[in-house]
């Protein structure tokens, strides 16, 4: 239960209210109110309007004093949707601030971790403690690594070793032109220093 004496909840009712007086058909001309004439008039809705609580429950008895019944009517349901819009944007705030202050509580805890990590990888370098899955992964990965290069290593000697017999056979031909002759002699000797 809320008190109702903040003006912007009642501008937010004025501009409902006007929308009715605009759209009556008693009225032809809009009708525009300046800043003291929504004072005025929210002084005097404010005096009108009687807000209580029913007992035991969240359910709010609100009636409006007027001369026409339709009109204290449109007032309170305009009023009423009013009031609700407002509740919508007092808890959006109140559940943005909540979760503006969970995020900053989060990253304040993620760099205390943070920190803590960090000082328990510095005092195990300084005291040579290693975990047994971190060196073993690490132990893992580096002969994963040497084992490829290894193998790789094995595919281009045979490679090389195949191309210098290639070209051994070639320069047992007789009928070669000479310069083709220097090309494979030239081939050989680069396929020799690679495969030392």
């Amino acid at each position: 239960f809320r008190t109702f004496s903040k003006i912007s909840f009642f501008d937010n009712f004025w501009i409902n209210l006007a929308e009715i007086i605009e759209t009556s058909s008693k009225i032809k001309e809009k009708i525009y109110f300046s800043d003291s004439d929504i004072r005025f008039l929210t002084k005097k809705f404010q005096e009108s309007i009687n807000i209580s609580k029913i007992k035991n429950t969240n359910i709010l008895a609100i009636s409006i004093q007027s001369l026409d019944y339709n009109e204290a009517q449109n007032l309170v349901e305009r009023f009423i949707d009013s009031f609700i819009e407002k509740e919508k944007e007092w808890a959006n705030q109140e559940t943005q601030s909540q979760i503006a202050f969970l995020k900053k509580q989060i990253n304040k805890k993620t760099d205390d971790l943070d920190a803590i990590e960090d000082s328990i990888q510095v005092y195990q370098e300084d005291k040579k403690i290693y975990s047994d899955d971190g060196d073993s992964k690490l132990l893992l990965t580096n002969f994963l690594n040497l084992d490829n290069d290894y193998n790789k290593e094995q595919i281009l000697f045979k490679d090389l070793e195949y191309r210098k017999k290639i070209f051994e056979n070639e320069l047992k031909k007789t009928d070669i032109p000479k310069s083709y002759e220097l090309a494979i002699k030239d081939s050989l000797r680069n396929i020799s220093v690679l495969i030392e």
